[in-house]
């Protein structure tokens, strides 16, 4: 031990089986050492659990948003009133801070007053920046290409500095959902979109009986 005075600092896990007996000489630093290594396990511990714990919660709070916007969905009789109800809990309840939503359309006859910018013509460029989206029906998050930020949030393109965009699909393509934020790590290209492919089907599902 005296040749390698650092031996418990490179193994502290061995002090935790350590076994000294109090009345030995020169075992109080020994005894000290133990419970600080102790104390920082038990540190290190207590803040897993809180993690999980917060996590809980929040998954929890996920699910009574998801169980509203459910309920929500079951009293809407048009696509309009689908995507009002969709647009009230994101923002309200999920807090996002811009929600943008592009139904796809044939192209609309000449004269026709609907208006384009809530839609995705079929066949149009705007349409093919979302075409694999939609075929690989699975959410996607980061920040998205210019041209679909002009697309989706073509008043807020430059506060968008992340987004996850929804693919919305039946039996056949329905449209896209774009959840917007101005915080660059709210929707990062890493994590996991569990929830975001669940909101997904269930938005898809109130849309398609009603389309």
């Amino acid at each position: 031990m005296e040749s390698h005075p650092d031996f418990f600092e490179r193994h502290s896990e061995l002090l935790e089986k350590l076994v000294v007996p109090h009345a030995t000489a020169g075992a109080t630093s020994l005894i000290e050492r133990q419970v600080s290594v102790l104390r920082e396990k038990s540190n290190r511990l207590e803040n897993q659990l809180e993690d999980l714990l917060r996590a809980a919660r929040d998954n929890e709070q996920l699910a009574s948003h998801l169980q509203k916007l459910s309920v929500e969905l079951l009293y809407t009789h048009s696509v309009d009133e689908v995507m009002s109800a969709v647009q009230s809990v994101l923002t309200n309840d999920f807090g996002i801070e811009f929600v943008a939503t592009r139904i796809i359309a044939a192209e609309p006859e000449k004269g026709c007053s609907m208006n384009s910018g809530s839609y995705l013509y079929e066949n149009s460029p705007a349409f093919n920046e979302f075409s694999s989206l939609l075929q690989e029906r699975k959410a996607v998050c980061g920040k998205p290409r210019l041209q679909q930020l002009e697309i989706l949030f073509p008043h807020q393109v430059e506060h968008i500095q992340s987004a996850a965009i929804l693919p919305l699909v039946g039996g056949q393509a329905l449209g896209v959902l774009a959840l917007g934020s101005a915080n660059p790590r709210r929707f990062q290209a890493s994590q996991g979109t569990l929830f975001l492919d669940y909101l997904s089907r269930l938005i898809s599902a109130g849309l398609a009986s009603r389309m």
